[in-house]
């Protein structure tokens, strides 16, 4: 099981320093504001400063007592990190079961997989195999298909489809901590995403 992911909005660089470091013992990963490495599971956002991203559970914290009353997932700085570690929790299991698909953008241009608020920028090569097995729903998508669908050139190297598809495997893995590519034996591979 990998550790959940929490994205830091809005704090300054000393206190989201802090909290990095107080989160991190507690079993989380953090990122900074920008950084988006992979799928977010929770943000932690400074209401007095930001604005909480778009469909990601968050909790908050502020200054103004006003915005905490009535809110258990809003908290009135200073707070105890135990406090904010329960928040958190609390707004991850109550946010409903990541059904967020695994897509590509739309542009040949942009050449970029989306899982969540993540984004990954692929190589021309990993685009058009990723493409291709997304096209395909789920069905296994044999070696010469796979194979057309690379960027035409000159001659590809015997070994480019499985060094292609190691590469985008390994990308997916580090980029949203996915392995959705299932090697089909005899026939290729296929995108599985249950």
């Amino acid at each position: 099981m990998t550790a959940p992911t929490l994205l830091l909005v809005g704090h300054d660089p000393c206190f989201a320093r802090m909290l990095s470091y107080e989160l991190g013992r507690a079993g989380y990963c953090v990122v900074a504001d920008g950084e988006l490495p992979r799928s977010i599971d929770c943000a932690v956002v400074n209401l007095d400063t930001a604005v909480p991203p778009e469909g990601i559970p968050y909790v908050g914290c502020t200054r103004v007592p006003e915005r905490v009353e009535g809110n258990p997932c809003v908290l009135l700085r200073p707070f105890l990190v135990s406090a904010l570690i329960s928040a958190l929790e609390q707004v991850r299991q109550a946010a409903p079961a990541d059904s967020t698909p695994l897509t590509l953008s739309c542009t040949d241009s942009d050449r970029c997989a989306h899982f969540g608020h993540a984004r990954l920028p692929l190589m021309p090569a990993e685009y058009a195999l990723f493409k291709a097995l997304l096209a395909a729903n789920g069905r296994p998508v044999s070696r010469d298909t796979l194979t057309a669908a690379l960027p035409s050139g000159k001659q590809p190297a015997s070994n480019l489809l499985e060094v292609t598809v190691c590469s985008l495997r390994k990308n997916l893995e580090k980029a949203f901590g996915l392995r959705p590519i299932r090697t089909v034996r005899g026939i290729g591979w296929r995108l599985d995403m249950e």
